[in-house]
C-alpha cells in the first residue's frame, strides 16, 4: 500500500510540473501576442499620417486623433489575437528556444 500511496504522490507532482511548464508557454504567448499588437498599432499610426484629415469638412478635431489612436489599438490587439502578421509566432519560438536551452533561466546579453 506504501508504494499505491508514493505513486499517486509521484504522479501529481509531476502533473504539477507539467501544468508550471504549460503556464510559462501561456505567458510567453501573451507576450509575443502584446508585442505584436504593439508593432501593428505603430503601423496602422504610420499609415494614419499620410492621409490629410485636416483639410477635410468632416474633420473633427483632437477628439477624432484621440478616438483613433484607440481604435487603433483595438484593432492592432484583435488581429494579433487572430493571427496577425505572424510575428508573434516567431518572437514565441525564439523565445521559447532561448528559455530551454538556459533550461528555464534567462540568459543576459
Amino acid at each position: 500500500m506504501v508504494i499505491n500511496k508514493l505513486s499517486l504522490a509521484t504522479i501529481s507532482s509531476n502533473t504539477e510540473k507539467e501544468k508550471n511548464v504549460y503556464k510559462k508557454d501561456e505567458k510567453l504567448e501573451k507576450v509575443a501576442q502584446d508585442f505584436e499588437a504593439i508593432f501593428i498599432k505603430k503601423l496602422f499610426d504610420e499609415m494614419d499620417k499620410t492621409i490629410d484629415r485636416k483639410n477635410n469638412p468632416f474633420y473633427g478635431g483632437e477628439g477624432e486623433e484621440i478616438f483613433r489612436s484607440m481604435l487603433n489599438e483595438e484593432r492592432a490587439k484583435d488581429m494579433s489575437k487572430s493571427g496577425g502578421i505572424g510575428l508573434s509566432k516567431i518572437i514565441y519560438e525564439q523565445l521559447s528556444r532561448s528559455s530551454n536551452e538556459g533550461k528555464g533561466k534567462w540568459k543576459k546579453l
